[in-house]
């Protein structure tokens, strides 16, 4: 009596448990590893200074990065030549 009590009803809850409570830690690990940093950001001047750098911006999405009336642009690793990445301004603390 005591076996098929076991196999019918807490194996089946122990299972269910064991999947919810791994689904609940894979999703916080895969918040947690989005990389927020500050990156310098860069505003097109001519076809010759494509991303001519200015002030850090930062990748947390919030208000639009500017150096006057420029919006500025992140680059996808340093040593590209063009600027397609939104940046977003650092806020004053």
């Amino acid at each position: 009596m005591k076996t098929l009590v076991l196999k019918k009803i807490v194996m089946p809850v122990a299972a269910i448990t064991l999947g919810i409570a791994g689904a609940f830690s894979t999703n916080a690990m895969n918040a947690s590893s989005k990389t927020l940093v500050n990156q310098q950001g860069y505003r097109f001047l001519s076809a010759q200074d494509p991303c001519h750098a200015e002030i850090m911006c930062r990748t947390e999405i919030g208000d639009v990065c500017k150096f006057g009336s420029s919006t500025l642009w992140g680059k996808v690793n340093p040593t590209s030549l063009n600027c397609p990445v939104p940046l977003y301004k650092i806020p004053n603390n």
